[in-house]
This record gives structure tokens, sequence and C-alpha cells, in this order.
């Protein structure tokens, strides 16, 4: 048997893209014969899920971390930050220990996701119990961290992937950076992208002739996010008279929170009528909402395999994003498609040139390439990611004789 124990900081009630894929791999390892997964959740009090083997050690960790309570609610303890990092550790260790216990003659290996935090933990465990680790990088742990002076930064990510037993990718853009900064073999490191589930294959966008243009993002309010490049591009555009309306889905960052609800107000205020927010919403209250709209839009700074996108791109809704992860994959495999309109992140300029441009192509004859689409659909299935994540689980388990 080979008992794996996946490792995340989030997990539902808390619902991301990074927390779906968590819970997707596990339920499709658990389905493989002679596999048995674990999830372990870091941050989220009360984890919740179909299997019951997830555990919760944020408590565990809290009671341990109480004398420093105070001190962490500076702007930047490291003080603080080191202690926290000791106790991860420690919980992390003793609870994936007494698993080992249990089944001493069976395959165990960690599995952690995002390389700069969960994954240096995880590789400290790895060590610390002698079982091979595989670690996975994700998004905003490439596309920010790497960049990062302090902790959870490079020197976190450098360590983690010049020890790790194996290093997982989920876009060619972070295989081919990370093989050349820390110049990791081939035998240690590939790409397996994020799926979607066949339920998305039975819809498909059409072009609507009407008088407005819908624009839609599911990304909510966050920074990482560049939803402040889509809102500026709009504003821009709207003011140019184009006519256009923009609705938002998701959350609003805590941290940036008094700047969302100030933008919010002041957007609804003089673009009352063509400006809607809309909070968290069921995926297939939000699947409704992009087979209604024109062009979706995600002005994202950084991206590992974007579970939103790739549901756009099923549906086959015109996109307007930034070039990194999967898409800057898709464009390199299959070419520039009339549907797709592609910016470096971070460039405001870019993103509403590209706005434009595709606003422009939907008052002419629009069409979408559907042998395009079904190639997408193949490359990110679910069958591939499954295939993926069995193979190198049982490569790591040969590569160390386990």
């Amino acid at each position: 048997m080979v008992h794996i124990h996946l490792v995340t900081k989030y997990f539902f009630p808390v619902g991301g893209g990074m927390e779906r894929s968590v819970a997707r791999i596990a339920k499709f390892l658990s389905e493989v014969r002679g596999f048995k997964s674990y999830i372990y959740v870091t941050k989220v009090e009360e984890p919740s899920g179909e299997s019951d083997r997830i555990k919760g050690t944020y408590k565990l960790q809290k009671a341990l971390f109480e004398p420093y309570e105070e001190a962490s609610k500076a702007p930047f303890s490291h003080e603080a930050v080191r202690e926290n990092n000791r106790l991860s550790f420690l919980i992390l260790r003793n609870e994936i220990e007494k698993e080992i216990r249990k089944t001493p003659n069976d395959c165990h290996i960690i599995i952690s996701f995002f390389l700069s935090t969960t994954g240096f933990i995880c590789q400290h465990v790895s060590d610390n119990l002698r079982i091979p680790h595989i670690a996975c990088i994700r998004g905003s742990d490439f596309s920010r961290d790497l960049y990062s002076t302090r902790e959870f930064g490079l020197n976190e990510i450098n360590w983690v992937a010049n020890r790790a037993s194996y290093i997982m990718t989920t876009s060619n853009d972070q295989l081919e950076t990370l093989k050349y900064l820390f110049s990791i073999s081939d035998n240690r490191i590939s790409t397996v992208y994020n799926s979607i589930g066949d339920e998305f294959s039975e819809y498909t966008w059409k072009p609507k002739k009407r008088g407005v243009i819908k624009l839609i993002c599911d990304s909510g309010f966050l920074h990482k996010k560049g939803t402040h490049v889509l809102l500026k591009s709009f504003e821009e555009l709207i003011n140019k008279g184009y006519p256009i309306q923009l609705s938002m889905i998701g959350k609003i960052e805590k941290d940036n929170e008094n700047y969302w609800n100030y933008t919010i107000a002041s957007y609804k205020e003089r673009y009352n009528g063509s400006f809607f927010v809309y909070g968290f919403m069921k995926i297939f209250d939000v699947l409704k909402m992009f087979l209604e709209s024109d062009v979706y839009c995600s002005p994202t700074l950084g991206e590992g395999c974007s579970s939103s996108r790739l549901q756009a791109l099923f549906l086959g809704i015109p996109i307007v994003s930034t070039e990194c992860g999967e898409l800057k994959d898709i464009v390199r495999t299959y070419g520039k498609n009339n549907f797709i309109e592609l910016c470096n992140p971070g460039d405001q300029e870019g993103f509403t040139v590209c706005l434009e441009r595709m606003i422009d192509k939907l008052n002419k004859l629009f069409y979408v390439d559907k042998q395009y689409i079904d190639s997408i659909k193949k490359t990110f299935s679910v069958a591939n990611e499954k295939l993926g994540w069995e193979g190198v689980i049982r490569n790591v388990v040969a590569k160390n004789n386990l």
C-alpha cells in the first residue's frame, strides 16, 4: 500500500482553484488500487470534505503558539514567523508519524501544495521522517515568491527545489524556469495540468446579437488577480463610448478591503447600470453567467494552471487575459486563435488594447474554432491528469525502492 499525505494551507469551506484541485487529486488518487490518500489542512479551523481522512492541524498549532499571539500581530514579526514555522513542522511531523506507525512496512509519501511555504515545511518533515516528498508549485509561489527577498521567497524555493524527491509544475513555463534556475534534471520534474470535469463539455458559448457587450470576471477583488487592471480598462473603454457592462464575481481580499470597498462604491456610483458585483456563487451559477456573457476577462498577475480560465476555454467564450501559465503553453502548442487575446502580466495599457480589440472583433463576424477547443479539452482532460499523477507517484516509489 502507498500512503499519500497531501498537505495544503487551505481547504473547504474556503473555496478556490487550489482547494478544488487538492480535493480532485486526493479523490482520484484514492481510486487507484494500492493507493490511500490523506489531506492535512494547516490554516483552516474546521476543514470539510467528502473524505474522513481530512485532518486539520490549525487548532493544534494555535494552542502551541498561544504565548506568541500578541507578538504575531506586529506588522512583521520575524520572531513570530520563525516560531510559527517550527510549530508547523512539529505538528505536521507528529500527525504524519502517527499514520506511519500504524503501517510501518508500507510506503509513505508527502505531497505539498505551494512550494515556498507548505513545501518548505514539508521538506523538513520529509527529511526528518526519511520519506519522499513531491513538491507542487502552484501559482503565486512562482509568479510572486520567486522574487521575494524575505521569508517565503527564493531561498525557500531554492532549498526545496534542490532537496525534494520530485517537483510537480502546472505549466511548462514553470518547469522551464525552475530547471534553468536550479539545474533540476529531467527525471526529477514534470508538468501535470489541472483538469476540468466532463460536465463542462455539455455546454458551448454562442455569439449574441444585442446592443450591449457583457464582460465577465470571476476572480473577485484581489490584487494578485489584477482586478484593478480590469477596472481601469473597463473605465477607459466605457468612457470612450463602448456599450459595455462588467460583472464581477468573487470575494474581496481582506488585506486590501478598504481599498476595494471604496473602489466598488465609486464604480457603482459612476457606472450605475453597467457595473455589477456578485459575491460567492455556486459553480453552475457562474457557468450560466459565462454563457450569457460576451467576453471572459482575467488580468491576473500570474497563474499556474487556472481552473477559471480552463472553464472559459472549454465553453469557448472569447477570452482576454495575460500570457502566463497554461495559456502561455496553449499558444505555444496550438498557436494563436481569434477568440483569445493576450498581453503581458502587469501591462495596463496592453490589457486595455487587447480588450478593445476583442470588443471590435465581436462587432464583426465572429466564430469559435471548435477543433481548437477540442484539442485543448484533450490536453486538460481528467484522464490525462490522473495518468500524470499516478505515473509520478509510481516513479518516486520505484526510485526510492519503497
